[in-house]
């Protein structure tokens, strides 16, 4: 992924779009897509005026905060998060305190004269034990990178907005909600900032795919592995020729699997055969196929892979053949 090429203006308009869609939070119906709230008004404000980029980042950030890059890295962590906790099947107040929580933590507010509570208001007393857990990668680290001097690379906008449509019933997210209701906000803010993190290039470090990233999130104690489970089933960061395992007990061959679900590009899957090892190509050919658009409630959902997918060359020729 690239940088977007005004770094600066697209921090701004991001951020200045999560605070416009807390403020119009409250009075929009259910059901309405909350996050692009208002962001045509804003682009075309910051497009006219220029020159107020810095302000709007300078008021966002505080005067000894990150600069362009990091506020940036700060956006993609909050619009990942509040993306996954919709799909997820969270109610709007409680996106709208998580989105709250997440630019405190990334944007480091706290160092702000006024106090937490009274920002926040008495009756999110619970909002502040959240902001004040200790963040795990938030834009404080990246600003020291950049104060040293280092350049950062941070992956492209368009990745982490595509996730937001995905399941926007939240049908399958709700499933987790049933069985693990108390969903605090610190629990869905760590894994988008772990993922950002992983997913991000340092001078010293490459980004991750998302597919190692994902794999080390699951063997993380400090992350909740059911969760982030639901945060790949969500973005179906499964990577094609691996084999899965769906919640009806079958086991099937990934074809295909899009970020972004929908009826034009779907989750491919191949009911495998057998039982051990990967089925021979002539009888994965005739396996039955399982698409899954995102639309569909009552699919098979993905809940663990089996085995890691197979690079080969074969493997290849043969995805490519069943495409």
């Amino acid at each position: 992924s690239e940088v977007a090429v005004d770094v600066r203006a697209n921090a701004a308009r991001l951020l200045g779009m999560l605070y416009l869609w807390l403020d119009d939070a409250a009075h929009l119906p259910d059901g309405h897509d909350l996050l692009p709230v208002r962001s045509e008004r804003l682009v075309r404000e910051l497009t006219d005026a220029p020159d107020e980029h810095d302000a709007l980042l300078e008021g966002l950030l505080g005067p000894k905060a990150s600069g362009a890059d990091a506020a940036l890295y700060a956006a993609h962590c909050v619009l990942l998060a509040s993306a996954f906790a919709r799909w997820l099947g969270c109610r709007r107040d409680q996106i709208a305190s998580l989105v709250r929580c997440a630019m405190h933590r990334q944007l480091g507010l706290l160092s702000l004269p006024r106090p937490l509570l009274e920002d926040l208001g008495a009756e999110n007393a619970s909002e502040a034990s959240e902001v004040l857990r200790a963040p795990l990668y938030s834009a404080a680290r990246v600003a020291a990178a950049e104060t040293s001097g280092q350049e950062l690379l941070l992956p492209a906008v368009s990745a982490f907005e595509s996730l937001a449509p995905v399941h926007a019933t939240g049908a399958r997210g709700q499933r987790y909600l049933r069985v693990q209701p108390a969903l605090m906000c610190s629990r869905i803010l760590a894994i988008a900032e772990r993922y950002v993190f992983l997913t991000t290039s340092f001078p010293r470090r490459p980004a991750l795919g998302a597919d190692e990233a994902l794999a080390r999130m699951l063997l993380d104690p400090e992350l909740e592995p059911r969760l982030v489970q639901a945060f790949a089933n969500g973005a179906a960061i499964i990577p094609a020729g691996a084999r899965v395992r769906l919640s009806d007990g079958s086991e099937a061959i990934v074809v295909s699997a899009p970020l972004h679900l929908t009826p034009t590009d779907p989750l491919v899957l191949k009911i495998a055969l057998d039982s051990y090892g990967q089925p021979a190509a002539d009888a994965l050919l005739g396996a039955p196929t399982l698409v899954i658009t995102g639309e569909e409630e009552l699919a098979p959902e993905v809940t663990g892979v089996v085995e890691a997918a197979d690079d080969s060359a074969e493997w290849r020729e043969l995805v490519t053949l069943l495409l």
